[in-house]
């Protein structure tokens, strides 16, 4: 919740990104509820693009992680996508 409050402060509407993502923004009251890491990933990539700001997650982590966060998807690739057959 923490970071989508800090989103919405940037002048992001999570609301309507949550609805464009397919997640339910109510879904942030519950402390059980969990996200799954690709609708996670396509937030950032929203959230940068409307943003335009490519930082927009460097309050967030740290720079070596960053570097993880923004290249997820080749990251999980190449260690899971043999899996897919």
């Amino acid at each position: 919740m923490g970071i989508v409050k800090a989103l919405e402060m940037d002048g992001l509407d999570c609301r309507a990104l949550f609805k464009q993502i397919g997640l339910d923004y109510a879904a942030l009251d519950d402390p059980d509820a969990r996200f799954p890491q690709d609708s996670m990933t396509r937030l950032w990539q929203r959230a940068v693009e409307q943003s335009g700001n490519p930082a927009i997650l460097k309050p967030f982590v740290s720079p070596e992680n960053l570097w993880m966060v923004e290249k997820h998807v080749i990251f999980q690739g190449y260690y899971f996508f043999h899996h897919l057959g």
